[in-house]
């Protein structure tokens, strides 16, 4: 989405706008449906890093390139921002629990 953008208007896309995205992406995606959506707002983040690091370096003059996606695997941790909730099946860590 940033890419086309980039390309067709050269505008870029904010990380809100594509925040916005996520509950559509999850209706034409079933695969998404199951991932929060904490967890996706986070890779939406990670995106919107990367692009404004890509900016930066044009803005810049410097040797740019788009960034590259990260396929299945790349990442071994995830990142949700509320508690309640546990990591089940093939973990190798016991489940998170908070401390009083």
């Amino acid at each position: 989405m940033r890419k086309d953008a980039w390309e067709q208007e050269q505008r870029s896309i904010s990380y809100y706008e594509s925040k916005r995205q996520i509950p559509i992406w999850k209706k034409e995606h079933p695969e998404l449906s199951p991932v929060y959506s904490q967890v996706l707002q986070d890779d939406s983040k990670r995106v919107d890093l990367a692009s404004k690091a890509f900016f930066r370096r044009v803005k810049a003059g410097g040797e740019s390139r788009y960034p590259r996606f990260k396929g299945k695997g790349r990442y071994d941790s995830i990142t949700y921002p509320q508690s309640g909730f546990h990591l089940n099946d093939a973990c190798r860590y016991a489940p998170l629990r908070i401390k009083d």
